[in-house]
């Protein structure tokens, strides 16, 4: 399994996720 290429993979998903998560802590602020 290639890390590198794992991670690089998983790079927009994670944008994604981070958007989504701070989209639900400003919905909580909010």
């Amino acid at each position: 399994m290639d890390f590198t290429f794992s991670e690089e993979a998983l790079l927009p998903e994670r944008q994604f996720l981070l958007l989504f998560l701070a989209s639900a802590i400003f919905s909580h602020i909010g």
